[in-house]
């Protein structure tokens, strides 16, 4: 019977992914991250150059994961005619 023989390059180490939190945005903020431009973008491709700087991550490809939350709406403080 053959033997199977597994390769160190078979198991790949898988690289520890980046975290980015921004905070509560508005709606039309994210989706223009969502899109692929606006303000939003360009501060996570500010982050991620600091890092490449500090040479907290590699050159090379990893996994980003950007955490954004949707704000909440205001509510209108006007008193509604049907409840008074």
């Amino acid at each position: 019977m053959p033997e199977s023989t597994k390769s160190a390059t078979a198991t790949p180490t898988a690289a520890k992914p980046i975290l980015i939190d921004l905070g509560r945005k508005k709606r039309r903020q994210i989706n223009k991250l969502r899109n692929g431009g606006g303000p939003l973008l360009r501060q996570v491709i500010e982050v991620v150059d600091e890092f490449k700087q500090e040479g907290k991550i590699a050159e090379s490809t990893q996994p980003l994961i950007v955490i954004v939350r949707e704000k909440r709406r205001k509510l209108s403080r006007l008193p509604l005619p049907f409840l008074g």
